[in-house]
């Protein structure tokens, strides 16, 4: 490529999303969703240190919630989504919660939702949704989500090979609800060198 131009449209977020009722939850379903959140929190989204400050405020949570024996669901939510805003200003950072999904996330069955997810992604491409090559040579990367790097890598080499000899290129995140944080590295990967790669990391962290 003789010029290399990324427009970034957007932040990135990581989305948690059950689905919420107007039932109770006991203290104890209520710690292990806070834990399996703060895990995926950790795991996934791709702003660190906003990520250690959601966990903290996770953490206290569950210690006000030990002294209960249950809550509200709608208190319980809406308490975590003011966990997620304050700490991250991130309107994309959402959280519901239901509990007959939960139980079946918290039983053997994780492999048989986490192969209806993969197929789920697998009908939309990985959220990798256009690739084009506008007029003046430009392309054109629409990319609706991080998806898992095992699931898209091979998606995105072939997007960024169609796109090799454009003179510049704009990557459309403008709805990419975050997700899997060494994807986003692997597609940076195509427009950095390896000290520039590196000398980022360490400005970074």
């Amino acid at each position: 490529m003789k010029y290399l131009l990324i427009a970034i449209l957007t932040f990135f977020s990581f989305l948690a999303c059950y689905s919420q009722t107007n039932s109770k939850i006991t203290k104890e379903d209520a710690a292990k969703v806070l834990e399996q959140l703060s895990h995926e929190i950790e795991k996934a989204y791709l702003y660190s240190e906003k990520a250690e400050r959601i966990n903290i405020r996770l953490s206290k949570y569950a210690i006000e919630l030990d002294n209960m024996t249950q809550t509200e669901i709608q208190v319980f939510v809406g308490k975590v989504n003011t966990i997620l805003f304050d700490e991250s200003s991130d309107h994309h950072l959402k959280f519901y919660y239901d509990p007959d999904k939960f139980k079946i996330f918290q039983n053997e069955n994780q492999g048989i939702i986490d192969s209806l997810e993969r197929e789920q992604y697998r009908r939309v491409n990985f959220g990798v949704q256009k690739v084009e090559i506008l007029s003046s040579n430009i392309g054109l990367l629409r990319l609706n989500k991080f998806q898992q790097i095992e699931d898209v890598k091979e998606v995105i080499q072939g997007a960024m090979m169609m796109l090799a000899n454009s003179d510049a290129i704009i990557i459309d995140l403008r709805i990419n609800g975050g997700g899997d944080g060494r994807t986003k590295e692997f597609l940076e990967s195509f427009f950095l060198t390896q000290e520039q790669f590196l000398k980022r990391e360490n400005q970074e962290f």
